[in-house]
C-alpha cells in the first residue's frame, strides 16, 4: 500500500499534505504544499511553483497545516503517555485524604497553585 498522507488541506488548487514519518527519535510530521493543474494532454500534475495570486492560498493553508500538525502531535503524545487518567485521579485522591487528615494549610495551598 502506498504511503499517504494522514491529512490533506485544500484551497482551491493550492493543497497542504501532512504526512507522519518515523525517524530514530519516533514519529514526526511533515508537510508538503502545492498546486495542482492539468498539462496540455488533460493529465493532472503538481507543482510546487506558486503564482503571485496563489500566494495568499499558500499560506492559509500553511497555517492550517500548522495548526492540524500541533493537534496531531499532541494526540501522538496523549496516546504515548502511560495512562494518566486512572493513576491521576487515584494520586489526587491520596492528597486529598492526607491533607483532610491533618496536613495543614501550606499544603492546601500548594496543591491550589498546581
Amino acid at each position: 500500500m502506498a504511503h499517504e498522507p494522514v491529512d490533506t488541506i485544500r484551497d482551491g488548487a493550492i493543497k497542504a499534505s501532512i504526512w507522519k514519518n518515523e525517524s530514530e527519535k519516533g514519529p514526526y510530521f511533515a508537510t508538503t504544499i502545492s498546486r495542482s493543474y492539468k498539462n496540455a494532454d488533460g493529465d493532472w500534475k503538481e507543482s510546487r511553483s506558486f503564482n503571485s495570486s496563489d500566494l495568499l492560498k499558500v499560506a492559509e493553508v500553511a497555517r492550517l497545516a500548522y495548526a492540524r500538525t500541533n493537534d496531531l502531535r499532541r494526540d501522538l503524545q496523549r496516546d504515548q503517555a502511560p495512562d494518566r487518567d486512572h493513576g491521576g485521579r487515584e494520586d489526587r485522591r491520596d492528597l486529598f485524604n492526607e491533607r483532610r487528615n491533618g496536613s495543614g494549610q501550606s499544603e492546601r495551598r500548594a496543591e491550589r497553585g498546581r
